[in-house]
């Protein structure tokens, strides 16, 4: 599978995950359509030719740009509701999600997780190509011990490493505040999340992107230091891994399309091309239950995601793009934080009454 990483961070959040024949994007939480637009545009998709949207949690930081999604799919745990420019609610395809649960994207098999957040119900995901596994979990206070086994021995990870505890209570935010972001329901810190990297990765895994780091309570050489000193504590090999921390809009891209899996996709489209000259016959891609599609089967608890059929012939180079992949990396002149306030397009959703005090809805964005 090929992963983009375009932004991760309190101002937005937004992965794309896409085999030879599948794309999908996790959040859409960019500050402004413009950012959202270039970037999948830097990867030759438009919002309209992805196969899905999996929304985590309703924060802004991960659903501003909801409205630009209303012809696909999108796949929540929690009520989500959109506006356009003028204000006026759109209307979106929303397929709730059960948490746990398996559901299948194209080519992509998806397991929900709940994770630990105080936006209101909240979710990670485990996804598999049938060639390899990512794990993608941010904005948790913690994870349940009876999630790690499906946790543990992906290709990659995506996770979450928010914050360092004592950058964190000497920033100028209020006590609640800190209390909120430490808690079980706010983020998890650089000890926690090295702790539990330590625990699920194997000989297996290839690339950790340590991922929503807080710019005023954390840096990614506090971040990497906590890992390297977990892993080193514990006599991890890291001679095949790369790690690497996510900056707010530096976008990451990995991995690359398995070459059978481009067989697969070739041959099937052969097939699919012969079934629309012959239309009395059945078609040999649907007997055999592929598609292309988006099947929606919530609510399945399978205790874990099937094993991938990794090859030790594969490319050791992950960053190399496959040859029918179309990417191109992309940097803009200026962050989102530059543009025009009149190109932002956002509500921030609301924090429940009595959680906090009155005036915190000014904070609820601010990790």
């Amino acid at each position: 599978m090929r992963v983009d990483l375009f932004c991760s961070g309190s101002k937005g959040n937004s992965c794309l995950v896409r085999t030879s024949s599948t794309s999908i994007l996790i959040d859409c939480g960019p500050t402004t359509k413009r950012y959202m637009k270039n970037a999948l545009e830097s990867a030759g998709l438009t919002p309209q030719t992805l196969d899905a949207l999996l929304i985590t949690h309703s924060h802004g930081d991960h659903i501003r740009q909801l409205s630009m999604f209303t012809e696909i799919p999108v796949y929540t745990c929690c009520p989500l509701k959109a506006k356009d420019s003028r204000g006026h609610l759109v209307h979106l395809d929303l397929h709730t999600v059960a948490r746990p649960s398996r559901f299948t994207i194209g080519d992509l098999k998806i397991l929900a997780i709940a994770t630990s957040h105080d936006s209101g119900p909240s979710m990670g995901f485990v996804i598999d190509d049938g060639y390899e596994k990512l794990v993608y979990v941010t904005d948790t206070g913690y994870l349940p011990a009876e999630v790690y086994p499906v946790l543990t021995g992906a290709d990659y990870y995506i996770f979450e490493s928010n914050h360092d505890l004592e950058m964190l209570q000497q920033t100028n935010r209020p006590f609640w505040l800190k209390q909120r972001i430490c808690s079980d329901t706010g983020h998890m810190n650089n000890m926690d999340s090295a702790r539990l990297l330590a625990r699920f990765i194997t000989a297996r895994t290839r690339r950790i992107v340590l991922a929503h780091l807080s710019e005023e309570a954390n840096t990614p050489k506090l971040a990497l230091a906590a890992l390297d000193a977990r892993l080193s504590a514990i006599g991890f090999d890291r001679s095949h891994l790369t790690i690497q921390a996510a900056e707010q809009w530096q976008p990451l891209h990995f991995g690359q399309m398995h070459e059978k899996q481009e067989s697969k996709a070739k041959a099937e489209t052969a097939l699919q091309s012969a079934d629309d000259c012959n239309p009395s016959q059945p078609s040999s891609v649907l007997a055999s239950g592929i598609s292309s599609g988006t099947a929606f089967l919530a609510g399945q608890t399978e205790a874990s995601m099937p094993a991938s059929n990794s090859s030790d012939s594969e490319s050791s180079n992950m960053d190399t793009p496959a040859k029918e992949a179309v990417h191109s990396d992309f940097a803009f002149d200026s962050s989102p934080d530059q543009i025009p306030e009149e190109d932002f397009d956002f509500e921030l959703p609301e924090i429940p009454r009595g959680m906090f005090p009155a005036d915190a809805s000014k904070f609820s964005d601010h990790h």
